[in-house]
């Protein structure tokens, strides 16, 4: 049960405890809610047992329900409301639990030995190697060109 639904339902049971029994259209006007709101708030509140359908009497047009709140309708109301909230912790701790399964389980590891990698023979420079003239020629910037040309007498 979310927190608005139980709000609405304790609502429901403060304004409609002095009435002897009430309507649908009694509960919309008492509580300031929309007319399906309440006629869904009604039929979990039946299911809950918080209220009771005592009949149907005749309207002006059409039979109309009839319904009586509980006494021990507050007690049942957060009766469910912390069970909610129990069942709600224990998913809760259950995903929590299974996303530390998932972070502890380790990927095997490969039995065959790795080998590690012989270096290549390099010069004194490392890895560099020394040109005589870079190949910009895809390169149409007078920059880099002019670059270049400044660098050409730095490489000999």
């Amino acid at each position: 049960m979310k927190d608005y639904m139980y709000q609405q339902g304790i609502d429901l049971i403060k304004a409609m405890r002095s009435y002897d029994n009430f309507t649908v259209k009694t509960l919309t006007s008492g509580c300031a809610i929309h007319n399906a709101t309440a006629r869904r708030l009604l039929k979990v509140m039946v299911e809950l047992g918080c209220v009771k359908l005592i009949g149907k009497y005749n309207g002006k047009v059409t039979p109309e329900n009839r319904y009586r709140v509980d006494p021990y309708a507050v007690t049942k109301l957060k009766a469910v409301k912390l069970e909610f909230e129990r069942l709600k912790a224990e998913k809760l701790e259950a995903r929590k639990a299974a996303r530390r399964v998932k972070r502890v389980e380790v990927k095997p590891v490969l039995e065959m030995p790795v080998e590690p990698s012989k270096k290549k023979e390099t010069d004194s420079l490392g890895e560099m190697r020394v040109v005589e003239k870079a190949y910009i020629g895809d390169m149409g910037s007078p920059l880099l060109k002019q670059l270049d040309k400044l660098l050409a007498g730095v490489r000999a």
